[in-house]
């Protein structure tokens, strides 16, 4: 066994005690299960490294009004949210580009209740997990029993432990947006 397969299975391990411990539910980690996404995820884009690895395949739904408030950010006046709308939108994109064409896009009819009610109701109709890094719609999903893949719990889970007392060494990137600032 190869350290990357070592590592998948430590990260398939990881994710299913995420999924057990916030719902009770054990869901196989196969093409099997699908999973909605929220806009968060898709502006965040990690998602796009878990596809592309390999760790992450299952059938993934892109409900057409996560794209629509994409789209909304996107063209709204703030610069900061139109960016990271675009970078979703181009998230989307890589994802649908995969080879392997784990996404589809499923059309919505417009309903003018927000986002995340929409969502919890998607999410209870195609029976599907609820893939986000938003803590408090995960919070609601799970209180409709709804299986929860919270990215930044990943994230958590996989930080290497530094222990008091050890030495790190960093090398500094880019530049923040004030002088003692930095990206490391």
């Amino acid at each position: 066994m190869n350290l990357l397969d070592v590592f998948q299975t430590v990260c398939i391990i990881l994710i299913s005690a995420v999924v057990v411990r916030k719902t009770g539910f054990q869901m196989p980690l196969s093409r099997k299960g699908t999973v909605v996404v929220d806009s968060c995820v898709l502006i965040d884009g990690r998602i796009t490294a878990l596809v592309s690895s390999g760790f992450f395949s299952h059938q993934i739904y892109i409900p057409s009004f996560i794209i629509s408030e994409l789209q909304q950010l996107a063209d709204g006046v703030d610069s900061y949210k139109r960016e990271r709308a675009r970078y979703g939108l181009d998230t989307i994109s890589t994802l649908i580009s995969d080879p392997r064409k784990l996404v589809r896009v499923i059309t919505v009819p417009p309903v003018k209740i927000p986002v995340d009610d929409q969502l919890i109701a998607f999410a209870i109709k195609y029976k599907a997990t609820l893939f986000t890094s938003d803590f408090n719609l995960a919070k609601v999903a799970t209180t409709h029993e709804i299986s929860v893949l919270n990215i930044n719990e990943l994230t958590q889970l996989l930080k290497p432990l530094v222990l008091p007392g050890e030495e790190v060494s960093l090398l500094i990137l880019q530049k923040g947006s004030t002088p003692k600032q930095g990206v490391g």
